[in-house]
């Protein structure tokens, strides 16, 4: 894994862990963490039809390293059917590490299309009070094509 992946799979697991702090496991209905929380940001960027593609396509790149996630169904709002079924016939871990792998494709999508730092701010708007930190999510360009570092 490239230091920008391990560094977007920090993010991810951040982001589970801060939200889903204090409970026994993450919210099979979304409540506690849900990709759902990022799509009025990310609709306004890019519209209903390109967040929709964007979350299949995270799913279906997903599904690769876990095969379980092929019983989980993507709807509109950006909630997932099939989560409480695959809960009940997996360990917390398996669980728990799907749903990592899940939240890490959707965002390294976002990184890949948006940039880090529209990302980041994305990330930032949908929970204010995560803990970004420096998270490495990858090169900034400049508009001239040199690196912001």
């Amino acid at each position: 894994m490239n230091p920008d992946a391990m560094g977007v799979r920090a993010l991810a697991e951040m982001l589970i862990a801060t939200q889903s702090a204090g409970q026994k496991s993450i919210a099979i209905h979304g409540s506690i963490f849900s990709i759902a929380d990022m799509r009025p940001n990310l609709v306004s960027l890019m519209g209903t039809g390109g967040f929709d593609a964007l979350i299949s396509h995270a799913l279906t790149s997903a599904r690769i390293e876990k095969p379980w996630l092929s019983e989980i169904r993507s709807k509109r709002d950006g909630t997932f059917d099939g989560l409480e079924s695959a809960h009940s016939k997996l360990n917390a871990a398996e669980f728990h590490e799907g749903y990592v792998v899940l939240v890490t494709h959707v965002l390294q999508l976002l990184v890949q299309f948006l940039g880090p730092g529209v990302t980041r701010e994305i990330v930032r708007k949908t929970w204010p009070h995560a803990p970004l930190g420096e998270t490495n999510l990858g090169r900034e360009w400049n508009s001239d094509g040199s690196d912001k570092r």
